[in-house]
């Protein structure tokens, strides 16, 4: 049914949580700036076949060469980082999963940034997307 969104539309919001961490994302402008945020543990001992499998689906070429490219050491990082980068420019278009495979997290065509964050002994990517360029302050509470 589309993103939620607030009625003065001078101020954008997005939240997201995986395991112990939540986020959320905001934005007061009067530019219309939408924002999407994402996190995801970063599982070290996930089965890459299935993380390949998932990539193949969803992932664009050039995201699929990145990911490729890695060494076995760091795949399921360097899967992480594109997925939250994926997922948070989904939820900044309202397109939801069904974008996922249309959305190029390096494209340039919207602005991305990504933390990687370690809370108790685990390790997180927590990436924003933006449509418009904007200063992304990341702010442990």
């Amino acid at each position: 049914n589309g993103r939620p969104f607030l009625v003065s539309h001078k101020a954008d919001f997005s939240v997201t949580h995986s395991r112990i961490l939540a986020a959320a994302a905001v934005c007061v402008s009067d530019s219309g700036i939408n924002v999407g945020i994402d996190a995801e543990y970063i599982d070290k001992s996930a089965d890459i076949n299935i993380l390949k499998k998932v990539a193949d689906r969803y992932f664009c070429y050039a995201e699929q060469r990145m990911l490729y490219s890695a060494d076995a050491s760091d795949f399921a990082d360097c899967f992480f980082r594109i997925w939250t980068r994926k997922e948070s420019i989904c939820k900044m278009s309202g397109l939801g999963l069904k974008g996922l495979k249309q959305s190029d997290s390096e494209s340039g065509n919207v602005f991305v940034t990504t933390e990687k964050v370690k809370l108790t002994n685990a390790e997180y990517y927590i990436s924003v997307c933006s449509n418009q360029q904007t200063d992304v302050i990341f702010k442990r509470g």
